[in-house]
């Protein structure tokens, strides 16, 4: 079998070959382009929040749970998130419950998944900042914790209740769905904070107690167990250990 013999010279040296040759190589060069660009161009800034100031809390529950809100800095989640609980805390029942009834509530399962993030954040701020505190200003600390929980927690009580449709929801007539929506059940603790949802409540928090210890290490777990038997002592001895499950 013969094998023809190929003038290469002659080939390459053929005008049409040098313009197919040049376009060929131009795309290559054109895709090796586009790829390293697409590679190490550098993604887009998340959209900012929106303010606190004027956002609603259906504004805040689409942002809570998107994707530009989990891109942001932790120190931002963490700071906007802290600035919006206590807008919350401060707003009465009915134009809470008001407020909530606007939320998309498919997004809430998002938005709980970006705050867990959010609180395990928080969380280790709070162990290393106690952990910094001379002895003497460690149950001041702890202290403002707490108040701080129990704003918060009268917050989630409600939007838990809400999100339901349960007591604290206005009825079809634009009232309230009793005097014991505004009330909670006559117990100690912040209104909502009794039966099913108190422990639903409770056992997504120590759900998130756990993710947070994990993949910490030796000296950092020894820390974070320190601050919760601290915490848990000082909410006993306020006469609160109930509300949170303790």
């Amino acid at each position: 079998m013969l094998i023809p013999v190929i003038d290469f010279k002659k080939v390459f040296g053929d005008r049409r070959v040098k313009v197919v040759l040049v376009a060929l190589g131009s795309l290559l060069g054109l895709a090796g382009i586009g790829v390293a660009g697409y590679a190490f161009w550098p993604e887009p800034a998340p959209k900012p929040p929106p303010p606190v100031e004027t956002s609603t809390a259906a504004d805040y529950v689409e942002y809570a749970a998107s994707e530009d809100f989990a891109r942001l800095p932790a120190q931002q989640r963490v700071a906007w998130v802290e600035e919006h609980m206590e807008k919350a805390a401060a707003m009465d029942d009915d134009a809470f419950a008001e407020a909530w009834e606007k939320v998309d509530r498919s997004q809430l399962d998002a938005m709980r998944e970006n705050m867990g993030r959010v609180m395990r954040e928080r969380m280790g701020r709070q162990v290393n900042a106690y952990h910094k505190l001379p002895s003497s200003q460690r149950e001041e600390f702890l202290d403002e914790r707490i108040d701080e929980m129990r704003r918060w927690g009268r917050n989630f009580s409600r939007a838990f209740r809400a999100s339901r449709g349960g007591p604290g929801r206005r009825g079809p007539g634009g009232g309230r769905h009793g005097a014991a929506a505004r009330r909670g059940s006559g117990r100690g603790g912040p209104p909502g904070f009794h039966g099913g949802d108190r422990q639903a409540m409770q056992k997504r928090f120590n759900g998130e107690v756990e993710r947070f210890m994990v993949g910490q290490s030796a000296d950092q777990r020894a820390k974070s167990a320190a601050y919760m038997t601290a915490m848990r002592r000082r909410l006993m001895e306020r006469g609160v250990g109930r509300m949170f499950g303790r």
